[in-house]
């Protein structure tokens, strides 16, 4: 038999094996007398199917040995897995069977449920019957009790009642008094100005005769005091004005800005020359503002922050500020001790509040060398040799303001000070 002929009977032995196959199928399903038989003839189909299959498989390797009996061969598999795909539903339905209760086991299952309806039927009618003990009655409440309270908060109703009548009377009286008061003040505020509009015609005076033991009483005023050097002594802060945190320097800032104390004194002064001052405070006023521009700008180095930041502060307040106002005020105090007094007060509350200092130099004593360091000296010569070297006025005392080094140490800042001194000319031989 040659190779195409063998292929021919090949195909018609798959056509009608696999028709018959799926007919054999249907019909063997459908005439299975229960599960387990069904079940059975199945599984003996395939195992005959499966035996009927490799039979031929064996039969096409004995006869044919070309590689075209490999494609055949695939061919052939491919049929056999189309049957068994078309079946595939059939095999899914004997397994969905199989697993179904029998008839058996639900019967078993309505036997439990029917037993446990009857305990609890059994449990329902044992509490339907069951006899509980009658409630006992609850004693009698003593109601005299009960009326007496009640009488009692009665009564404290109707006194309240009574009070508040009465002060609703009191608070009408007092209503009243009040408008008559209102009358009266309007109708004397009438009275006046009719007084002060009609002048009244000149009164004799007749001289008062002097008695006896009447004395001349004179009042003497006394003038306020000249201000010294003292007057102008600030107590030295322990901490600095600036730290060493930019993020501080904000409310340091407002507070060395904070001129509104000193110009409005000076604004609501009737003093001649104080439009000069007012001058000189909004001088400093406006360099203030270029120096806190630039703290604000972070034109300050954060390692030595509180350092610059205070020389930068110091120097604004030396040039615009206390190279001028110590002085002007302590030469000026005699002209108008009033005004000079109380300008100093204020010129001392702003220093102090930013944390600036003075150190005491006293007039009438000798010098020393702590002096020499912290003041500027203006000579003045004296024939008298006792009087060398000895202090003889104090225009400005020195001021100080500290500030926190890297290291975290307290250094400071000074402006210096100015004295006259006397020195020993030699005097007349």
């Amino acid at each position: 038999m040659d190779f195409i002929g063998l292929l021919g009977l090949l195909g018609l032995l798959g056509f009608f094996s696999g028709r018959g196959l799926e007919s054999k199928i249907n019909n063997r399903i459908n005439n299975l007398p229960n599960n387990d038989s069904r079940i059975a003839q199945n599984e003996k189909f395939i195992a005959d199917h499966q035996k009927e299959i490799e039979r031929l498989h064996f039969a096409l390797q004995n006869c044919v040995s070309t590689g075209d009996l490999n494609n055949f061969y695939r061919q052939l598999q491919n049929e056999i897995q189309r049957n068994y795909a078309t079946n595939a539903a059939v095999y899914e339905l004997e397994r969905k069977i199989s697993a179904l209760p029998q008839a058996a086991d639900i019967q078993a299952a309505l036997r439990d449920i029917n037993q446990r309806l009857a305990a609890l039927e059994k449990r329902i009618d044992a509490l339907e019957n069951k006899k509980y003990p009658a409630p006992t009655a609850a004693p009698p409440a003593d109601t005299k009790i009960f009326e007496q309270r009640i009488a009692a908060l009665e009564f404290q109703i109707s006194e309240q009642n009574k009070t508040r009548a009465q002060y609703q009377n009191y608070f009408q009286q007092v209503q009243a008094a009040l408008t008559n008061l209102q009358n009266l003040n309007s109708s004397c505020d009438e009275r006046i100005k009719k007084l002060e509009t009609v002048q009244p015609p000149p009164l004799a005076v007749s001289p008062t005769p002097k008695l006896p033991t009447q004395e001349k009483v004179e009042t003497v005023q006394t003038p306020p005091k000249k201000l010294s050097i003292q007057d102008f002594q600030l107590k030295k802060n322990n901490r600095p004005l600036f730290s060493n945190k930019p993020g501080d320097a904000k409310k340091t800032l407002a507070t060395v800005e904070n001129l509104s104390g000193i110009i409005s004194f000076l604004e609501g002064s009737n003093f001649g020359k104080k439009d000069s001052f007012i001058r000189l405070i909004k001088n400093y006023q406006h360099n203030l503002q270029k120096f806190s521009d630039k703290v604000k700008r972070g034109k300050f180095d954060e390692d030595n922050f509180s350092e610059e930041v205070t020389n930068a502060f110091f120097g604004t307040l030396q040039k615009y500020f206390l190279s001028n106002l110590p002085v002007s005020i302590y030469r000026g105090n005699s002209e108008n001790p009033k005004f000079y007094a109380a300008f100093l007060e204020k010129i001392n509350e702003y220093l102090s509040a930013c944390r600036v200092y003075t150190e005491l130099v006293e007039p009438q004593k000798i010098m020393n060398h702590d002096d020499i360091e912290k003041m500027n000296i203006v000579k003045k010569d004296t024939a008298v040799k006792a009087e060398d070297k000895i202090i003889d006025e104090v225009e400005r005392l020195p001021y100080f303001l500290d500030y926190l080094t890297d290291d975290g140490e307290i250094e400071r800042f000074c402006f210096d000070g100015s004295m006259v001194v006397l020195k020993f000319d030699g005097g007349a031989k």
